[in-house]
């Protein structure tokens, strides 16, 4: 990894992810494609793996998944694949890939989670190459990688993310003999509960793609000159419009670093 201000970047933007064990590569197209996609994205062991192969891959399902959907759940996957690996340096062919399969991924139907994830990756790609460069340089990228960011947050605080992280409730396990007579209503509560804990998943993730999104935010304008705090609220105004509490959350984070930086 390269530079302490880009290596800060790089850990607030890992999403983390359950990737099923491979179990080998399959192209059935009785094979769902999110299980196809997770057979083939685990297949990347980090630095030595030929990304490009597993990239062909994923986009040979296209054959068989040609849906808008479908081709935003592929491209977004892709994405996920080249930025989770983290980048070696400004030059590093992964960023490339990342902003070129986030932008195709955006422009597809995308479920929620996922179109957040996706602003969260396309936004530290459109920044790593300049944390090197002169301040101009990387003043002139912040400007569109805070507009993705806030983009992406924007989705995240119009479905109701939470501010406080809570866990899923648990589901209890039951066995009841279908003929008794209140076996409907324990299978009722059941699936109650299954809904419950779907929702509340659903809630945790949208709480931790807040705080990263906020986090990034900060680190944006506290972690190389210019620190131009009115910029970033003039832009955190102008797209979260309606958010207020967000933003003072990330003009608070942003000056507070700042000042104990020793940074104006």
């Amino acid at each position: 990894m390269y530079g302490n201000n880009f290596s800060s970047l790089a850990k607030i933007t890992t999403i983390i992810v359950c990737i099923m064990a491979s179990k080998g590569y399959s192209t059935d197209p009785n094979v769902s494609l999110e299980l196809n996609l997770e057979r083939i994205i685990s297949q990347d062991k980090g630095r030595g793996t030929d990304a490009q192969k597993l990239e062909d891959k994923c986009l040979d399902l296209l054959k068989d998944h040609n849906s808008p959907e479908d081709k935003g759940k592929i491209y977004a996957k892709i994405a996920s694949m080249y930025a989770d690996a983290g980048y070696s340096s400004p030059n590093d062919i992964r960023i490339t890939k990342t902003a070129e399969y986030c932008r195709k991924a955006l422009k597809q139907p995308l479920d929620t989670i996922t179109a957040c994830e996706t602003y969260t990756r396309l936004s530290s790609s459109q920044i790593a190459p300049y944390y090197e460069r002169p301040a101009e340089e990387f003043a002139k990228a912040r400007k569109e990688a805070i507009v993705t960011c806030l983009t992406g947050l924007k989705l995240v605080l119009d479905n109701n993310a939470p501010k406080e992280r809570k866990e899923p409730p648990g589901v209890f396990k039951y066995e009841v003999n279908p003929n008794s007579p209140g076996y409907e209503n324990v299978v009722k509560e059941h699936e109650r509960q299954i809904a419950t804990r779907k929702k509340a998943g659903f809630d945790l993730k949208l709480y931790i793609l807040r705080q990263t999104l906020i986090d990034i935010c900060a680190t944006l304008y506290s972690s190389k000159p210019p620190y131009d705090t009115d910029e970033l609220e003039k832009f955190a105004r102008d797209i979260l419009n309606g958010h207020d509490d967000a933003i003072d959350e990330i003009m608070s984070k942003v000056r507070e670093r700042n000042s104990q930086q020793g940074h104006k």
